[in-house]
């Protein structure tokens, strides 16, 4: 019954997902992401396509924007491979309400990826009334507080430090 996978991330993922969806990639909608540096978009789609045995990507979305470009930018990068029909949907993680608002002005961009949970509501207040207003899907992670709201960890301090940024230490 899985039908939508995100390969984003590090290591041999998008090669193993590329061997378990040969023969259905039709029945798969497939989610990836690029680095939000637009000069390195069409690269890292073109990287992706072919670990993914592939020639499209469904959800394509920048990861974060980066400090010196400006978001105009990166969303142009996205739409130009939209456009192309090389993906079919694009959006934008980690980018705040300000960030999608401009990146509206240059791109259709079609959802936004965002950490959301009991604990941590930052986009209730502006992202996401603005992505009703501009009809963009929200998309979330950690909605387990990254064990936090499993029991995982009975307080802050018991959990591990590599995890400490995921908890606002």
């Amino acid at each position: 019954g899985i039908n939508h996978i995100v390969t984003a991330g590090y290591g041999n993922a998008r090669e193993v997902v590329g061997k378990a969806i040969k023969g259905i990639r039709e029945k798969v909608y497939v989610a990836d992401s690029c680095s939000g540096d637009p000069d390195k978009a069409e690269e890292e789609k073109n990287n992706s396509l072919q670990m993914l045995q592939t020639d499209y990507i469904d959800f394509y979305y920048a990861h974060y924007p980066r400090e010196n470009s400006p978001i105009t930018e990166i969303a142009g990068a996205l739409d130009a491979l939209r456009q192309k029909g090389e993906v079919k949907y694009i959006g934008l993680s980690n980018f705040s309400a300000s960030q999608l608002k401009e990146a509206t002005k240059k791109a259709a961009i079609t959802f936004v990826q965002s950490p959301y949970n009991l604990l941590w509501r930052e986009i209730e207040p502006e992202l996401l009334p603005l992505c009703i207003e501009k009809n963009v899907g929200v998309t979330t992670y950690s909605s387990l507080a990254q064990g936090l709201l499993t029991g995982k960890y009975k307080s802050y301090d018991d959990v591990p430090q590599d995890r400490a940024r995921a908890v606002g230490r």
